[in-house]
């Protein structure tokens, strides 16, 4: 993957990413493994109508932003994958702010990348999101061979989702989620189970390349299993944010379906965690796990 695949869609060398094209960044710059870019306020990615940008939109703008300041580190057309990525979210961006990000690769240690990111509201200035990741450098590109296998494959053992059927008080938490409802997920419960499907689409793609799913997308359907999970608990369709998220990256992924399903932990008043994991083929071989932490419903204040 090289730079001019994101920044330069003009350049020859570059491949078309969907995803990077709706994330729209303004005022990109990029220094030693430094990068910086501001992610607007666009309406169709906030948390709720009344909300700024949902956390789970500012985690895909921030895998991205680390991934490319590991490239502006090591400036070679190598593959990147991320594997584990920790963010917490101190605050909610207000309604119509911006997002400003930074984005920095502290070291690189053999073949693994050490970044950290941050996002302050534009208009308060306030800290609202921070980021620490680590990557693997890859020696070469995934064959091209090996991944229309590996396509060929899901496709003759595709996950069954027969049976499921949506929850009512689900529906009604994501018709007001715009970003939700533009990821096009279905939200399904089958033998107790919450269950998200992400359907394929190009906007989903990380690498262009290699046609893996971006790692901000499998972050995003995990917290969204998540907070189905605890509507069921709640019995009431409020849609809480999260305060943290720390995920790891297990599997390779191919160009097809998602999913996720989680299970809550810890109840509290104060907090709230759960546990949860995201698949393609099947349930049992996650491709990535997540630990989420949200505010209990004492600190929501009844929310």
């Amino acid at each position: 993957m090289v730079l001019s695949s994101y920044i330069d869609q003009s350049s020859p060398s570059a491949v078309w990413h969907s995803l990077f094209s709706a994330l729209a960044f303004k005022d990109m710059a990029m220094d030693d493994g430094s990068v910086t870019a501001t992610l607007p306020a666009l309406d169709d990615f906030r948390q709720n109508r009344d909300s700024g940008l949902a956390p789970a939109w500012l985690t895909v703008a921030l895998d991205t932003l680390l991934g490319m300041a590991v490239f502006g580190k090591i400036m070679k057309a190598v593959p990147i994958a991320t594997v584990d990525l920790t963010t917490d979210f101190p605050a909610m961006l207000t309604s119509g702010s911006d997002a400003e990000i930074h984005a920095a690769c502290d070291i690189i240690a053999g073949n693994t990348a050490f970044v950290t990111g941050t996002i302050h509201d534009s208009v308060t200035g306030d800290l609202v999101a921070r980021a620490s990741a680590k990557f693997i450098i890859k020696a070469k590109p995934q064959k091209e061979e090996k991944g229309r296998k590996a396509r060929e494959k899901a496709i003759e053992a595709a996950f069954d989702i027969s049976g499921a059927a949506p929850t009512p008080l689900f529906d009604e938490a994501l018709t007001g989620h715009p970003y939700a409802n533009w990821m096009g997920i279905q939200q399904l419960k089958r033998e107790g189970l919450q269950l998200i499907h992400l359907p394929f689409s190009e906007l989903i793609i990380g690498d262009p390349f290699a046609r893996t799913i971006h790692g901000g997308m499998l972050a995003s359907i995990m917290e969204m299993a998540a907070a189905g999970t605890i509507i069921d608990k709640m019995g009431r369709p409020d849609l809480l944010a999260p305060l943290s998220t720390s995920i790891n990256y297990l599997k390779r992924t191919f160009a097809g379906d998602c999913f996720a399903a989680a299970e809550i932990v810890r109840f509290g008043r104060n907090i709230i965690v759960a546990h949860a994991r995201a698949w393609q083929q099947a349930d049992a071989e996650p491709v990535a796990t997540a630990t989420i932490l949200f505010k209990g419903l004492e600190t929501e204040g009844g929310a």
